[in-house]
């Protein structure tokens, strides 16, 4: 009777861990199912069967090492997968990865701003590492073979994950297992950290001279878009523009930075005339006329400071 009641409670635990860890699941696959996606169906059901026999391999190993080794870094992902997701309220991808890396420096203002969202995680984490490493209360002793193989399992799903997060060019891991989903995320972005290469800067030779122009105005905004501009003479859209085109040296259209609207803007360079610099950067404005009425490409006009 107490091995039962060890082995239900055992059960219990991985099965409340599971639940936790991966909100969309259910989702996802009813989702790819209602779009007929038949290979999306098969191999995300495949890479699901294949995750849920590594965690119970692992969890149900007669060796308490094993056990142990796999608990910590399969508590560690679906507590970060848990943790992100009662702050995003989502998931994190392949590029989320990156950019944790490259702003670990703020990890700690993170959790300070976070600091609700500790306490629920931490207790996951526990709650995972007991299921995983309590015995089980089975008494079976697996030959040699079965014991190696159920102890390298869980290798398989990360890297099934991976491979599919590499075919999709970084998608592929919405509502994949948790328990290994960020420790292929975290696997990839470790090599494209490593693997990036970048040529050294060389040093700057040239000596400054005479200035090519006398001022230099620059104009960083997605609202400004080239494609509303116009520096044809009497334009019914930007006239105020086209009369000082011939004032500006240069006139640029740069693809701007941003990945939200891929707006492209609008730079120009503008002689050193105090006087006129302001009256200019007020007359280059879009007209309203210009303006977008789609709030998706909305165009808000110049906005300088």
């Amino acid at each position: 009777m107490k091995r039962i009641s060890l082995l239900a409670v055992k059960l219990a635990l991985l099965l409340f861990v599971l639940i936790v860890t991966n909100q969309g699941f259910g989702a996802r696959l009813q989702l790819i199912i209602e779009e007929q996606r038949v290979v999306t169906t098969v191999v995300f059901s495949a890479i699901w069967l294949c995750a849920l026999a590594a965690v119970f391999a692992a969890a149900f190993h007669p060796s308490f090492p094993v056990r142990l080794a796999w608990a910590i870094p399969l508590s560690v992902a679906g507590t970060a997968a848990f943790g992100y997701y009662q702050v995003q309220g989502a998931e994190f991808f392949i590029f989320d990865v990156l950019n944790f890396w490259t702003s670990r420096h703020e990890a700690g203002r993170a959790l300070e701003f976070y600091s609700n969202a500790i306490a629920p995680s931490i207790a996951v984490f526990c709650v995972s590492i007991a299921a995983i490493v309590m015995p089980s209360g089975i008494s079976y002793r697996p030959n040699q073979r079965v014991r190696l193989a159920s102890g390298f399992l869980p290798l398989l799903p990360i890297v099934l994950i991976a491979l599919v997060v590499l075919y999709r060019e970084g998608k592929g891991s919405y509502a994949m297992p948790k328990q290994f989903s960020p420790l292929s995320l975290a696997t990839l972005a470790a090599y494209k950290l490593e693997a990036g290469s970048f040529e050294s800067r060389n040093d700057v030779h040239l000596k400054p001279g005479k200035p090519l122009v006398r001022a230099l105005v620059m104009m960083v905004d997605e609202s400004v878009r080239s494609d509303f501009i116009s520096l044809e003479p009497g334009n019914p859209h930007t006239p105020e523009w086209a009369a000082e085109a011939p004032t500006a040296p240069t006139y640029r259209t740069p693809y701007c930075g941003s990945w939200r609207s891929g707006a492209i803007s609008s730079g120009a360079s503008l002689p050193a005339r105090p006087s006129g610099n302001m009256r200019r950067l007020r007359a280059s404005a879009p007209s309203s006329s210009t303006r977008r009425q789609d709030s998706s490409k909305s165009t808000a006009g110049c906005k300088t400071t």
